[in-house]
């Protein structure tokens, strides 16, 4: 199994760049975080392929500058990240119908 494949099967791919940046763009554009733009962030990154020129996501450029925004700018991205994993998760399994014990 190849990385971009093991990043696939566990739900990683919105830690791509290009993925991950088209993906925070439709979050950041609405102005209400509700059920509902998660749900067009799902189907989105449903959708999405990883291709062989994907890289991953870097915050390099936000920790070489040291003012508060960009710390928390820093937070709001990787609170983006954890919840939309969960919530893709959380998709995938219901989609499936998988059940739990």
């Amino acid at each position: 199994m190849s990385f971009k494949e093991y990043m696939k099967y566990s739900c990683q791919q919105m830690y791509y760049e290009r993925i991950f940046n088209k993906l925070y763009c439709i979050y950041n554009a609405s102005e209400n975080k509700t059920d509902n733009i998660w749900d067009k962030i799902i189907r989105e990154l449903s959708n999405i392929v990883i291709d062989e020129q994907d890289r991953l996501i870097s915050f390099d450029n936000l920790l070489k500058k040291s003012d508060i925004e960009m710390i928390e700018e820093i937070d709001k991205r990787i609170t983006f990240l954890i919840e939309l994993r969960g919530r893709f998760i959380i998709y995938l399994l219901k989609k499936h119908h998988f059940t739990t014990l």
